[in-house]
């Protein structure tokens, strides 16, 4: 939309009774009105190097966080490949390193109790497909030289499923939010939520998804309960129910906004009408503040340090 167009639109709201004046800051942008996750994730990386570190109060203690990721650290001269597939960390140096890693993301996810106990591919309801688990696995340099991070984290493939849902594309409105900031004088901070596919439990059974046994699920879980009796001992007749969202699905992402938004409309945030990844927030009526999600990303603009603390 241009300048013009906005002033003619504004032009159109106005009574002749009496006169408003508002202030309306403009985006100027080169491409489309739209901009991939891919762009997204720069602008958050961009800001995030600006965002200074949130002081905790004395005497607060820190929430103990449970993130389903496996994650160990090793040393090795040169930085290991990032497997494609768990199947190719087998015969590599480090393949009892990536098994540790794996182990300890299933027992991850048994503490943020995302899967059922194992049960038969008989017992799948009616209508319902089985998804293929995924191992998704990292490689991220650390701090200190030739030490290096592996991550191993299980998602389910939901390309099978049929959802008319773009999670491509979005609405440039963090590039505006920018711009407000810029212009009003605003402070932008960065809140990162870890696993926020994984956050939301799905209490109708009929709307859970199946996965089948992922690699060497079943060994970690006879370790874990030797004694569980097991209906079958072949993996391939066993599946897993997910009692929470998983990533991978395709409705992960929508869930997980469902889950979110509720909590800031409780804070008394009201949602764009244009954009429902932006919220705008009248902290004690007193400050306007701007709130903008990306997946997992929160932008959040305000002039004083005190809302963002309250959000946090």
């Amino acid at each position: 939309m241009s300048a013009r167009a906005v002033v003619d639109y504004l032009n159109t709201l106005r009574h002749i009774q009496h006169s408003v004046h508002i202030t309306c800051i403009l985006a100027r942008h080169i491409a489309s009105s739209r901009t991939s996750l891919a762009g997204y994730r720069v602008l958050f990386n961009q800001t995030r190097l600006r965002n200074e570190p949130i002081a905790t109060p004395p005497n607060t203690s820190t929430p103990t966080t449970f993130v389903p990721v496996g994650c160990k650290v090793i040393s090795s001269p040169i930085c290991p490949d990032t497997p494609k597939h768990f199947g190719q960390t087998i015969n590599t140096p480090f393949a009892s390193d990536w098994l540790d890693v794996l182990f300890q993301n299933y027992s991850e996810m048994l503490t943020t109790g995302t899967f059922s106990a194992p049960m038969l591919c008989s017992q799948l309801p009616p209508g319902k497909s089985i998804l293929r688990p995924r191992i998704a696995c990292h490689v991220e340099e650390t701090s200190t030289p030739h030490q290096y991070d592996l991550y191993a984290r299980t998602c389910a493939d939901g390309s099978t499923q049929q959802e008319y849902i773009d999670f491509t594309d979005s609405i440039d409105s963090i590039r505006v939010l920018l711009n407000i900031a810029a212009s009003s004088g605003l402070t932008i901070r960065i809140l990162d939520v870890s696993n926020a596919f994984q956050n939301s439990i799905i209490f109708d059974a009929t709307e859970r998804v199946y996965i089948s046994l992922p690699p060497l699920f079943l060994e970690w879980f006879k370790h874990q309960w030797p004694d569980f009796p097991l209906p079958s001992q072949n993996p391939k007749d066993l599946i897993l129910q997910c009692l929470k969202t998983i990533q991978g699905t395709q409705d992960a992402g929508r869930r997980w906004y469902i889950l979110l938004s509720g909590c800031l409309f409780e804070l008394k945030m009201v949602r764009s009408s244009m954009d429902h990844g932006v919220f705008i927030w009248s902290f004690n009526g007193v400050e306007t503040c701007y709130l903008a999600l990306a997946t997992d990303d929160i932008l959040f603009l305000s002039k004083t340090r005190a809302p963002f603390l309250t959000l946090h």
